[in-house]
């Protein structure tokens, strides 16, 4: 797995839904309208802010130590975000299509496809199989026991 990369995709995802948690806190009707077409609800304002929080959080720890599972729960995670806000947004419309949720959904979108594919290397790689179409090596056959 390029580790640094992984590191990178996760940072910025931490860093995308930190932003969006803090702006929740600091300007919560503002944020609301940005990613809401219905009433405002405080209570309901504050719980996705802490949600967001916790979601940055466990991206932040996961950039730091980039294991195969946290990854590949990470990513799990981006890609559910990314199915529920496309379709808030696309289908269902109760999310404006402003430039800031676009550009997040983009964004998260990304980064949950780059850090499967990452994973699906790792996995190949792991189990021996080329990752990009190369010869896989041979194992090395076990040494035979001498008889004396």
């Amino acid at each position: 797995m390029m580790r640094g990369y992984v590191q990178l995709a996760l940072g910025l995802a931490a860093l995308l839904y930190l932003v969006w948690a803090i702006t929740f806190l600091v300007a919560p009707e503002t944020a609301h309208q940005m990613v809401n077409t219905g009433p405002y609800n405080p209570g309901m304002a504050g719980m996705f802010a802490a949600a967001l929080f916790g979601l940055g959080a466990m991206l932040l720890i996961a950039s730091a130590e980039p294991e195969p599972g946290i990854v590949a729960g990470s990513a799990a995670a981006l890609a559910v975000v990314a199915v529920v806000a496309g379709y808030q947004m696309l289908i269902a419309k109760y999310m404006p299509q402003a430039t800031w949720t676009v550009i997040s959904l983009l964004l998260n979108t990304a980064a949950a496809a780059y850090l499967f594919v990452m994973q699906a290397q790792a996995a190949q790689e792991s189990a021996g199989t080329p990752a990009r179409g190369g010869r896989a090596r041979p194992k090395a056959a076990p040494a035979k026991k001498r008889r004396r």
